[in-house]
């Protein structure tokens, strides 16, 4: 639309508004048209022109007439919601979201902790219950949690994202095949396992353009593409980074295992104390240091997610940006 047009729309709308309040100021006086200045302009004559041949001989009702400019700004008031309706949610119903999924992903792994470290320190039930099976209860109460969260999103309809429903396809997986075979070794795994898949899943779409980290932020940041693109990379990094931590972790300080681990073919540990680049593994027997550092990665996580913030906060974008496509 011109500018032109515009203005022309703006006086048009400014002479229906007076010429209404003329209608008004004559019905007042019971339709006396003596009282109406004669200088206005051709369109309020028209009005006018319109009142005398009114059906009704006499007090004209301009209701009809008032609520034009009414009717227009309601039209407008409208399209304004329509188009807001139509921007990215950035209020604090869909930040509110992400924080219960914050808070699903973290009752889990602090539930497993407490768990653990409880049980290991108790016998009970004749020895259902001890350090040996500490991990295996642990775990059961993680699994639990977690479906329990993703039961409740699905019960109440509230959306879930596939790197959730994948995430924790993998972590109950691993994790049942650990509690059933009575195996730690696949509890070991399970955390590297799932990072290097949620990297996969961010780094790999990327290579043909698509970006899943903003198909699932995008409602509650409203970043340029190439903002976007650069938090994939990192965050993409970062959990390649968590795998590798977690497997120094399981392999410094839990003790080796009777024989060589493999899985689906794949050698993954050998048996008893070994050495690699330098480092010794399975000399150690403190599984309640891989354990405990569960809590030590969510606070490198929130840190991480921290030092991104300045980030967001420079290239997040105001609505009329966002308006003009900028990328």
């Amino acid at each position: 639309m011109s500018a032109a047009s515009v203005g022309m729309g703006g006086r048009v709308a400014h002479a229906e508004a007076r010429a209404a309040i003329m209608i008004t100021a004559a019905t007042l006086s019971k339709c006396d048209m003596r009282g109406i200045r004669r200088s206005s302009d051709a369109r309020s004559h028209a009005h006018l022109r319109a009142l005398q041949k009114s059906d009704s001989p006499g007090c004209y009702r301009p209701r009809r007439l008032l609520e034009l400019p009414q009717n227009r700004a309601s039209e407008s008031r409208v399209r304004f919601r329509m188009n807001e309706s139509r921007k990215p949610r950035n209020g604090l119903a869909t930040a509110a979201g992400k924080a219960n999924q914050l808070w699903a992903d973290f009752v889990p792994v602090i539930a497993f902790v407490l768990v653990y470290n409880v049980f290991r320190r108790v016998d009970l039930f004749g020895g259902l219950i001890n350090e040996d099976t500490a991990l295996f209860w642990a775990t059961g109460v993680l699994l639990a949690l977690m479906f329990g969260f993703l039961a409740r999103q699905l019960i109440v309809r509230e959306p879930v994202s596939q790197m959730m429903v994948l995430s924790s396809a993998i972590v109950g997986g691993f994790g049942l095949l650990g509690i059933v075979l009575q195996e730690r070794a696949f509890i070991y795994v399970k955390p590297t396992i799932q990072q290097l898949f949620m990297a996969a899943l961010i780094l790999l779409p990327l290579l043909v353009g698509r970006n899943l980290w903003k198909s699932l932020f995008w409602k509650v940041f409203d970043l340029p593409d190439f903002a976007w693109r650069t938090l994939a990379i990192r965050w993409g990094c970062f959990f390649i980074v968590i795998a590798l931590w977690n497997e120094y972790l399981w392999r410094t300080f839990v003790p080796g295992f009777e024989a060589p681990m493999v899985m689906a073919g794949i050698p993954v540990a050998p048996a008893g104390v070994y050495e690699w680049l330098g480092l010794t593994f399975g000399a150690q027997d403190a599984e309640g240091v891989w354990a405990n550092w569960k809590l030590g990665n969510m606070v490198i996580v929130l840190a991480f997610g921290a030092l991104n913030t300045p980030y967001m906060l420079k290239h997040l974008r105001e609505p009329h940006a966002a308006e003009a496509g900028v990328v």
